[in-house]
């Protein structure tokens, strides 16, 4: 299993329920995990699942996530969509969201599509 989990909280997207979805690489699809958020803009949440990787793994988290947030926010751009990266959030809301309790799953970046 990949050391980072992906969760689309979507807002208005084509064809996706409005809700919190996490990416299931097995299916390659999102999976519904959770209802509605507030807010009017479709985000990305990045978190890492410490277990998953070996010694070190703490350093690898970040260089993983900013490679996979470099990765989407230039598809969203060139889609036209206008991405921007938050890294000043509300850890414990968003560990709520998505599921995470902050010590086996935690956030890390957001991006956030407007």
């Amino acid at each position: 299993m990949p050391p980072l989990e992906v969760y689309a909280v979507t807002r208005g997207v084509t064809g996706v329920d409005d809700g919190v979805h996490r990416y299931d690489p097995v299916v390659h699809g999102l999976v519904q995990v959770g209802p509605a958020a507030e807010g009017d803009a479709t985000t990305l949440v990045v978190t890492g699942v410490p277990w998953r990787y070996p010694e070190r793994g703490f350093r690898h988290f970040y260089w993983d996530a900013g490679t996979l947030l470099a990765q989407f926010e230039a598809a969203a751009a060139s889609a036209g969509l206008g991405p921007r990266l938050r890294t000043d959030f509300p850890d414990a809301e968003i560990r709520d969201l998505v599921g995470a309790d902050g010590v086996h799953e935690f956030p890390l970046p957001l991006s956030v599509l407007w």
